[in-house]
This record gives C-alpha cells, sequence and structure tokens, in this order.
C-alpha cells in the first residue's frame, strides 16, 4: 500500500510536470500570435532549460527571437539546431533562416560596428555554405573583398553570384568592376571610371585628366588609352590621338575599332595639315 502511494504520488507529480511543461509552452505560442516576443522567449527558455533536446521548441526560441530582431541570439539557436539535429524536419527551414541571419550579422559587421572584415566575412562565408542559393552574400562578400582590395577574392565571389543570377545587372556591373580592378589595379581602375562618367556629363577636359591619370597608373591599361584617344579626337588634337590609338593596338592588335578610329584620326589630321 505504501509503495503504490509512492507510485501514484510519482505519476500525479509527472502529470503535473507535463502539464505545467506543456502551459509554458502555450504560452510562449500565444505571446508569439500578440507579437511579445520577450515574453515567448522566456517561456520557451524555461521549458528547454528541464527539456533540452525538445526540437520543435529549439525551432521556436530560434523564431522568437529572430522575431524580435535578436540575430545574434537567434543565429546562435538556428545553428544549434542544425548541429544536433541534422536530419530533423526543421532542418531545411533553419538552414534558411541562419544563412539569412549570418548574412544580416556580417552586412552589420561590417557597416556599423567597427568591426575587422574578417568577422564580417565568416559570418557570410558560413551563409553560403548554408544557403548555396542566398546571392546577397555572395554579393556583400564580393564588396568587402573590393574594398579590402582583394580583387581575385571578389572575382570569385561575385562569380558565384553571377551563377545564380546571369541576368542580375548589379552583379553584372559589380563583376565587370572586380575584374577591371584585379586586371588594371584598384587605382588605375577608378580613375577610368570617374573618367567614364564625367565624359557623359559632358565634361571632356576633366574625363581627359581622369584617363591620363589612369594610363600614367598603368600603362598596359588599354581601355584607358582608348578613351584618352577618343576625347583627343573629340577635342582635334588628331596627332596626340593618333599616338594613343597606336598604343592600343599595340596592347590589342586585333582592336578592330581602334584601327579604324586611327584611320579617321589620320585623315582628319592629314586635312588639318593639308598632306
Amino acid at each position: 500500500m505504501k509503495n503504490l502511494f509512492r507510485l501514484s504520488l510519482v505519476s500525479v507529480m509527472m502529470i503535473c510536470f507535463a502539464a505545467c511543461a506543456l502551459a509554458t509552452v502555450k504560452d510562449g505560442d500565444d505571446a508569439m500570435k500578440k507579437g511579445k516576443y520577450r515574453d515567448a522567449i522566456k517561456q520557451y527558455d524555461a521549458y528547454l532549460k528541464k527539456n533540452p533536446k525538445d526540437d520543435k521548441v529549439m525551432l521556436k526560441i530560434a523564431g522568437a527571437y529572430e522575431s524580435a530582431k535578436w540575430f545574434g541570439q537567434s543565429v546562435q539557436w538556428w545553428d544549434k539546431y542544425i548541429k544536433q539535429f541534422p536530419k530533423g524536419g526543421g532542418i531545411k527551414d533553419a538552414k534558411k533562416h541562419s544563412a539569412e541571419n549570418h548574412r544580416w550579422l556580417g552586412v552589420n559587421f561590417y557597416n556599423n560596428l567597427g568591426e575587422s572584415p574578417r568577422i564580417a566575412v565568416e559570418h557570410l562565408q558560413k551563409a553560403i555554405v548554408l544557403d548555396p542559393s542566398l546571392i546577397d552574400a555572395y554579393v556583400w562578400l564580393g564588396r568587402i573583398y573590393m574594398s579590402e582590395g582583394d580583387y581575385a577574392m571578389a572575382v570569385d565571389a561575385l562569380s558565384g553570384a553571377g551563377r545564380i543570377a546571369p541576368d542580375d545587372k548589379r552583379v553584372a556591373w559589380m563583376q565587370k568592376v572586380a575584374k577591371g580592378k584585379l586586371e588594371n589595379g584598384g587605382a588605375a581602375y577608378d580613375k577610368y571610371e570617374k573618367g567614364v562618367v564625367l565624359y557623359d556629363k559632358g565634361d571632356k577636359p576633366s574625363a581627359l585628366e581622369q584617363f591620363r591619370g589612369a594610363v600614367s597608373d598603368n600603362p598596359n591599361f588599354s581601355a584607358a588609352h582608348l578613351w584618352t584617344a577618343r576625347v583627343l579626337y573629340e577635342q582635334g588634337s588628331y596627332a596626340d590621338s593618333i599616338t594613343e590609338w597606336q598604343t592600343v593596338l599595340k596592347l590589342e592588335p586585333d582592336n578592330a575599332r581602334a584601327a579604324w578610329f586611327m584611320k579617321q584620326a589620320q585623315q582628319a589630321q592629314a586635312k588639318s595639315t593639308g598632306k
């Protein structure tokens, strides 16, 4: 009789504990529905302290932290779920959310906290491992690598974005810039880009100054020579223009466009000198 009483007491206690635990999770769910994310976190956390291996509630607390925009905490729970339940029913969503959280953390570490770019890069690389289709992670990696002068890594990161979105104009432009800087040097390419912008605005003298600066930084920068030749031709400096076209053809012997423009410059020069 005494043993039976003890068993009954234990059973009652277990039922009460289970009921309390379920009530705690339900309270958390109700708080989530009302947008009271902090309250939900408290309820889920209290439950998980006693039931640390409950995968479903682990997903709930990760989602609650994310909804509260506490991404530093939410990513820890998403990653914990991924590590403990690699074949769990929520693994796909956990990886997707974790990737987005790592991307957010990477961008904000880089933009706002003045931390080493290495930390931002680590978060963005983790995001890509978790979700290889997350194009924004590749784009931000490319931006950071370019700002740090690592143009080879920028090209590699942006190539990943290009494979995902081959028709994305933003990605195509960034790829072009990264490749331009890798092939011609960052300083030279920056001056070249400024020259093109100034030319499009109609400020040819300033554009010419930038193109000449690019050529000075990198004498083998064919496109900068080409633009220098073009502006000189349009300004009537035919002899100087011919010299630049000759340099372009020396660097690119098969450049039919340069050959045609040089011929035009030679004809204009002949007319201007009467020869």
